[in-house]
């Protein structure tokens, strides 16, 4: 897995990379301009006859901006150095560096692409002034490559300020921060690059982290040739109501075919027609009035708790108050591994629980609305 920073993490690894003489922080920022601007030679098609603008902004993004522009000039890249606010850059890092300051007659049009330093890591409030207009203008360009993270993008949340840019591409350095992958962050960052510029690797403490494809890979372990569905696990699915039959028959074969050996699949009678449709799995109807399930169930799904290895809940539940009941007792009450999915998810009062109330072995798939609720 991937860890993910928050704004203070990225600060503490540079801090201990710093303090601990893994590298120093002029060559933590040389790297992270040499490294967007190799990024572009590489990335760019014909970028030796494309004109770059790097804008620097204030603060070390703004020098990461500064040392980029200066390794594009060095590798005969036509670029040229806008500073928003020369006052704003430490003065050491602007020796031998020609630059233009904003007013009425810089045209961002005339350049082909726009290296975004305006903005890091560190924002947290609205833009003003300079910095809204120019931010204002570069999104009206397209073209626009952003260091670290797009400028106006809050990096603990994806969340924007007033304004924030849309790139095509985002360089970041290290590990990616949290708001590449939430809110406006995740789709305003473009395509996401992530490169290694010296960092500890061994001071990283992240509670968030980004599964990645050999972690998933190194779960999957071949099947003993003896095997047989008895010993492929059994997974017991409360799923399905009147409306909602598609996402109880669909998340149920989606399991079978992931290769669990039996599903049993606990759904209200009056839908036994639609069920029975799924050959490969087992019925287990029960009573009801309304086409879906209530408290006055819960008994007989109890009853069941100790056959599966895994529960699923929630594809296809109603959402009556009735049925939300049902949930969270089964919920507050079942101790072995489930997957909490959909309906089940309205069912957890995360402010004033947490998850106190579902199993310890839990594991949520909310698409983006339910995480965001």
């Amino acid at each position: 897995m991937l860890s993910i920073l928050n704004s203070k993490e990225s600060k503490e690894l540079d801090f201990h990379t710093i303090k601990n003489n893994i590298t120093s922080k002029n060559k933590l920022i040389d790297n992270a301009g040499r490294s967007v601007a190799y990024h572009i030679i590489e990335h760019i098609k014909d970028p030796f006859n494309k004109k770059f603008l790097c804008i620097a902004g204030s603060g070390d993004n703004g020098i990461d901006a500064v040392v980029c522009n200066f390794y594009l000039k060095r590798n005969n890249v036509n670029s040229t150095l806008l500073i928003i606010d020369p006052s704003k850059i430490d003065a050491s890092y602007l020796k031998h560096h020609s630059f233009i300051t904003p007013s009425k007659k810089s045209k961002l049009s005339t350049f082909d692409y726009i290296v975004d330093g305006v903005f890091g890591t560190g924002l947290n409030r609205n833009l003003k002034e300079d910095y809204f207009s120019i931010v204002n203008a570069m999104n009206k360009h397209g073209n626009i490559i952003s260091i670290d993270i797009p400028s106006g993008i809050y990096a603990d949340s994806g969340n924007q300020s007033n304004i924030s840019v849309d790139s095509i591409h985002t360089v970041t350095f290290a590990y990616p921060k949290i708001g590449h992958y939430m809110s406006h962050g995740y789709k305003s960052r473009g395509d996401l690059y992530i490169y290694s510029i010296g960092h500890s690797q061994n001071t990283i403490s992240s509670k968030v982290a980004l599964i990645e494809e050999e972690d998933v890979c190194s779960l999957l372990k071949p099947l003993a040739l003896e095997s047989d569905k008895y010993t492929k696990g059994k997974i017991l699915s409360l799923s399905g109501s009147v409306n909602y039959t598609g996402a109880a028959l669909l998340s149920s074969l989606a399991a079978i075919k992931a290769g669990s050996g039996i599903l049993k699949n606990i759904y209200p009678y009056s839908l036994k027609d639609m069920f029975a449709q799924c050959k490969e799995i087992i019925d287990h109807p029960l009573p009801d009035d309304n086409g879906f399930l209530t408290e006055n169930n819960f008994n007989q799904i109890k009853n069941l708790y100790k056959w599966p290895d895994c529960l699923i809940v929630g594809p296809g539940l109603s959402s009556k108050q009735e049925s939300i009941n049902l949930i969270k007792k089964v919920l507050s009450t079942y101790k072995g591994r489930c997957v909490i999915d959909a309906t089940a998810l309205s069912a957890i009062n995360f402010n004033e629980d947490k998850f106190s109330k579902t199993p310890k072995k839990s594991i949520l798939t909310p698409h983006y609305n339910e995480l965001s609720r």
